[in-house]
């Protein structure tokens, strides 16, 4: 629901990774793991085309607090779902290097 109606479809999906996953490990359902690897993957896509768009924003963006999900960022979803394929992207891992050597 919240995938169709939102505009900001990398928060949604990482919010329904991080939701799947949760679901995955209490019931021991591997379709939820599965949906969960969907939704990562979508994140990735959107990601990777929104950096090669416009990476300067997409760095931003990254870190930039949603008011409309609580103020989380999509860096603090992807660490809290366990988006590991998510962190691995180069944009992510631009921002992980400004934080750490700025």
């Amino acid at each position: 629901m919240f995938w169709a109606r939102g505009k900001n479809k990398i928060c949604a999906a990482l919010i329904a990774v991080l939701i799947y996953r949760r679901r995955g490990r209490e019931t021991n359902d591997n379709a939820y793991y599965q949906s969960a690897d969907e939704f990562e993957n979508l994140a990735v896509q959107i990601l990777n085309k929104f950096h090669q768009t416009n990476a300067r924003e997409c760095i931003t963006a990254i870190i930039r607090k949603i008011p409309a999900y609580g103020n989380v960022t999509w860096l603090e979803l992807a660490i809290k779902a366990e988006a590991k394929q998510f962190i691995a992207q180069r944009a992510v891992q631009e921002v992980l290097n400004n934080m750490w050597y700025i």
